[in-house]
Parts: C-alpha cells; structure tokens; sequence
C-alpha cells in the first residue's frame, strides 16, 4: 500500500478533499509557528483506517491507511495558518504537535487523476461493457475533522475511520475453458477458511456470447476466521489463483472504480480493470476481420472492409485447431467501433493437448482460407512494418486485425474435441 500511494502521488496531479487550497503549505512534518498567546502548546493525534466492520472504533477486521494529511487553523471559519502536512504511519496514527490553543481542522489530502480517459473500445474481448474503468473517485466517509485545543491539552482519539462503499465483488468467472452455470460453485476464502459463497449467473453479451459473473457479498462481521488473512477464490474446489492481501484489498475498497474484482491488478491502479478468474488459465483473442488489403500501415483505420457477420475464425496451435469464434459487428452508443471477432479462447493444455504451449505460435484462418496479420490496425497495437506473432501464453488478452489469403486452411482433426460449452461469438447475419 505504501509503494502504491507513492506511486499514485508521483502520478496525478493533487486534489484536497474538504480543504482550502492555498499553495502556502509547509514541508510535511514542519512545525507550525506558535501564536504569539501565551500558555503551553499542545496536540492532536488520532487514526486513519478502513473501518471493515463499522463500528466506529478500530480493530478486528479494520485496515490502517497511509494518507496525507492537513492542518491549518480556523478563524470564524477562515482558514490560516499553521498549515502542516503530514502522512500518517504505516498503522494509520497520526500526530501533530506543538499546536498553540485555537480551533484546527485536520483533513485528509488525496490524489487523484487529472483527467479521466475513456477506454478506447467500447466493449471488452468478449463483447461486453463490463471494463471496471470509469473515472476515478475516493470515497471518504470521514474526509475532515474539526477540533479546539485547549492551552497545553494533547487532544486523543481524533480519528478518521472509512467506511467502504461496497462489500461486493464481481468478475467473470471460467472454468475449463467454458463460463459456469448453476451447478458450479465459487467460494471466496480468507486464510484457506470458506467464508462467502458467490453467486454464479450467465449473461448473454451483446456478441451473443454468454459468459458467466461470479458476485459475493464480503460481510467479515459474525466468523472471526473471516476477519484478517489473504483472500482467494476456489472454482468448484480448485483455487483460481486470485491471492489477495486483505490489507491491500480493503484500503483499494475506498477508490470507486466501477466493479471490482477481487484480484485487483496492482500495476494498473488507480485505473483498475476486471480480471477474468479461470481454471485453468487461458489466451483470449479479439479483434477485427477485415477483406484482403484494405489495412496497411500507412491507413489503418480508413477504408477498411469488414467481413460479413458470422464469419467462422479458427485457431490453431501447430496444426491442432484450438479455438472457434465467428465474427459479429457490433458499435458502441457513441458509434464507436467495437470490432467484429470476439470470445475467442486458446485454452490450455490440460483442456485440450497441444494448444497450451508456452510460447508456442498461435495462427488463424478466415473461413477456408489462412489469415494474415496487417502491421496495422485498431486491433494491431504495433504500427510496424512488421507483423508481431501471437505466442500463446496464459493468463493473457491479445488484440490482432486479421484478413484472409489466397492460401487454403490448414486441414484439421475430424472431430475437435472442445468443452461442449466453451464461448461462441456471435450469431446469425442480422
């Protein structure tokens, strides 16, 4: 939590949450310089902390924070000096001293993005909305604390317990290569202890692939063995590989950022993406299909011709063919292009022998016919002259604008031995 606050410090621009700005704010841990009154100086100290449990009083399930804070003095409700700035410790205490008698206000100071940037393509790989990316916000149940100190009293407890938005968690769930139905189970555990059951339903996307979301409601209220230690998820009994430190886990709790799953990715906080959960883990392609020659490096997007909706994509290892999809059309409310080839997984070995290959070349077919990648394009992510390959490799997302040859497909096995239920894209020409 502390690399990642510094991290974010050094990243956006600063924003004060219930306070004035001024721009006059001391060096962090400057005293401030006494009245002129006389009389023994004093102090404030106190707690920043996930309040888990709301009780208003730290302990238990609680999660200390490491936040920046801000003193200044009130006047009839004008702020002056002293202004100090201070983080609180790595248990989340706090403590300003040397403080002449008068009225303070401490708040908590947070950093957020300057700007919040919109994601490129409206949909996700497997045709949906469900991102987790929107503009980044703070949610702070205790932003401020106003306090009058008293000649020579050092004024305790003044603390600032958070109370989280949200105990939910959400994210689409896979296993064997396939989203889950009714009779699977997914439970989130704390310390190897079963503590929540997820709710488990499938959704139809706007690709008309149907993916499953795991949702839990995180309430570490009644069992004591569900209060501290690492959160993970187990797949009908098989841990997904979602570790999650539950000190780190509670205090992101307090940045709203659209669904949370609950492996949050680290690396990319603030802006936090969803994370599909799968057992075991698989490559997952999208993109475009376009008509021969109509992307070049040189007009990436301009002029392309997509092919027509429910054009069959392979997937091959070697010569196993390791994954299906069609294409399907689809823009955004804004007329964004969303792509039109979708929910196409290369699962791993142990669900079918042969297409998880670390690093082994994964190539395509457009209908009977093998496919190129331009150098270029939406979906390309190098405008290079030269066409990066897709390796296999797993967890992982890769984005590729294909467009048939003149070459014949690879000749593939009679009977393709896939999860009866693994995802579809598609449909039907509309």
């Amino acid at each position: 939590m502390k690399r990642r606050i510094a991290a974010m410090l050094l990243a956006v621009t600063t924003c004060l949450v219930g306070v004035y700005q001024t721009g006059l704010y001391p060096a962090s841990g400057q005293s401030p310089t006494p009245s002129s009154s006389p009389g023994p100086l004093g102090s404030i100290s106190g707690r920043v902390y996930v309040d888990v449990d709301a009780n208003g009083s730290f302990g238990g399930p609680d999660v200390p924070l490491r936040f920046p804070l801000q003193l200044f003095g009130v006047n009839g409700g004008v702020p002056q000096p002293p202004f100090v700035g201070q983080n609180s410790a790595d248990d989340g205490t706090y403590q300003f001293t040397d403080l002449a008698p008068g009225n303070y206000q401490i708040a908590i100071e947070i950093a957020v993005a300057a700007g919040c940037v919109a994601p490129a393509a409206p949909f996700t790989w497997v045709g949906d909305t469900f991102t987790g990316i929107s503009c980044p916000t703070v949610h702070l149940t205790t932003p401020l604390r106003e306090i009058s100190v008293a000649a020579g009293e050092n004024a305790t407890g003044i603390d600032f317990p958070q109370v989280p938005p949200s105990y939910d968690v959400t994210a689409r769930v896979w296993a064997d290569g396939r989203p889950l139905s009714g009779p699977d189970t997914v439970l989130i555990t704390v310390g190897g202890h079963t503590c929540w059951n997820a709710q488990v339903a499938p959704v139809l996307t706007l690709a008309e692939i149907i993916v499953s979301y795991y949702r839990a409601t995180l309430s570490p209220f009644n069992d004591p063995a569900c209060q501290r230690g690492d959160l993970d998820i187990l797949i009908n009994g098989r841990s997904a590989g979602a570790t999650t430190n539950w000190d780190a886990f509670w205090a992101q709790s307090l940045f709203s950022l659209g669904p949370r799953p609950l492996n949050q990715p680290a690396d990319t906080f603030p802006y936090l993406r969803s994370v599909d959960l799968a057992v075991p883990s698989f490559l997952s392609i999208a993109g475009q299909v376009t008509e021969a020659g109509t992307v070049t490096p040189e007009n990436p997007s301009a002029g392309r011709v997509l092919v027509r909706d429910g054009t069959e994509i392979r997937a091959f290892v070697g010569a196993t063919l390791c994954g299906v999809t069609v294409t399907k059309t689809l823009t955004g409310s804004g007329g964004q292009f969303g792509g039109n080839a979708f929910g196409l997984i290369v699962p791993a070995s142990s669900v079918k022998a042969g297409c998880g290959t670390s690093g082994a070349q994964v190539t395509f077919c457009v209908g009977d016919s093998k496919a190129r990648q331009p150098a270029a394009g939406p979906f390309s992510n190098f405008p290079s002259p030269e066409t990066k390959p897709v390796v296999w490799s797993a967890p992982a997302l890769t984005d590729v604008t294909l467009e048939p040859t003149d070459e014949p497909c690879l000749a593939e096995e009679a009977t393709p031995e896939f999860p009866v239920s693994l995802p579809q894209t598609g449909g039907p020409p509309q």
